[in-house]
């Protein structure tokens, strides 16, 4: 961590809305506030002499004063984590909660957070701030009701080479007269991507998933639902044209198809995030896909945008992903895979601290 001359920039929240506003602070300034802060000062001061108690285990003392800590993640990768002082420590739990961090859950929020901060008690702090948050509160958690069993797929060695392609809506509709959006979400990464429509014809079906290729390129199997739009003969015609084998989600289990649970998620963030910025759920959807992209995902120990792009750039700082981390392993069980997964993954950090999006 290079902070001798560097800059820290914070989300803070504005006095008069509800949008997030950039405070930043120097070296210098932070150090200082480390030596001030009630809850830090006690342990500054044992670290700087070097105490042998088995608590300091971890903390250190960079060369310029500045308390830091030393922790392996859940891939078993060093990082050197910041230490936050009392005062800035409701802007960090806002930046990894609020905003483009998406107001996901208590866990999504300590990944987020565990990869750059740290300070005493930081994971209960962080658990309570999503539990009392209004706007989650407001919202409600998603609903996600218990399925029934379904078999094993196999793994996807590459990523976009099949795709699963739905509509979501109707939504209030938006002043742009937007009131649907087609979604289309990589079955290898997870990675999502979303269009917003005026309606689900297959006009409007073919042109938003163009403009999903244009930025991800042809997949090689596209899977859909039984929808009108989707089996029509324009789309189907569109789809033979550029070579991509299309096949069809279960009519009896429809939840064969991960977008329906992308679809409730993504729904909720943009109540949420409608709370904060009005009711042109058009413009929030672009910070809703960034959180979906940015955040680890369950199924696979990474999130979608390490897995596409190998690196995932969030507005705290940026992780990246060695390509042997997600060689799909074939052979292997479901367990053994992930463990293998996580025993080759290579996570860097670089040491920028921004602020959300207002």
């Amino acid at each position: 961590m290079e902070t001798e001359d560097e800059d820290f920039s914070f989300s803070a929240k504005e006095t008069d809305s509800n949008g997030l506003s950039l405070v930043k602070i120097d070296t210098k300034t932070l150090l200082r506030k480390q030596k001030e802060c009630a809850t830090l000062k006690d342990l500054v001061e044992k670290v700087s002499r070097k105490d042998p108690k088995e608590f300091l285990k971890g903390y250190k003392m960079l060369p310029n004063g500045l308390l830091v800590k030393q922790q392996t993640d859940k891939l078993g990768e060093q990082r050197q984590l910041l230490i936050i002082p009392e005062e800035y420590r409701e802007n960090i739990k806002a930046l990894c909660h609020e905003g483009t961090s998406g107001h996901l859950g208590v866990t999504k929020t300590k990944d987020a957070f565990a990869k750059y901060f740290y300070w005493p008690q930081c994971y209960k702090d962080l658990e309570e701030y999503v539990k009392t948050c209004d706007k989650c509160q407001r919202v409600g958690k998603v609903n996600e009701k218990k399925k029934a069993p379904m078999k094993l797929v196999p793994i996807i060695p590459e990523v976009f080479s099949k795709i699963n392609v739905d509509a979501c809506g109707p939504l209030p509709t938006t002043p742009k007269g937007k009131k649907y959006f087609i979604t289309a979400m990589c079955l290898a990464s997870k990675y999502p991507d979303a269009v917003p429509v005026e309606d689900i014809t297959s006009a409007s079906v073919v042109d938003a998933l163009m403009q999903i290729f244009s930025r991800l390129g042809f997949p090689k199997i596209i899977q859909i639902d039984q929808g009108r739009s989707f089996i029509s003969e324009l789309t189907q015609g569109f789809l033979q044209k550029f070579g991509v084998k299309v096949i069809h989600s279960s009519i009896y289990h429809p939840q064969s198809n991960p977008v329906e649970m992308f679809h409730r998620t993504v729904r909720r963030i943009l109540r949420v995030l409608c709370l904060e910025a009005g009711s042109d759920w058009e413009q929030a959807i672009y910070p809703a896909l960034f959180s979906l992209r940015t955040v680890v995902h369950e199924s696979t120990g990474f999130s979608p945008a390490e897995l596409f792009t190998m690196t995932s750039r969030t507005v705290y700082g940026t992780t990246k992903t060695t390509r042997n981390a997600v060689t799909p392993y074939a052979n292997m069980s479901p367990h053994e895979t992930s463990r293998q997964i996580e025993s080759s993954a290579n996570v860097e950090a670089d040491e920028r601290y921004l602020s959300v999006f207002k």
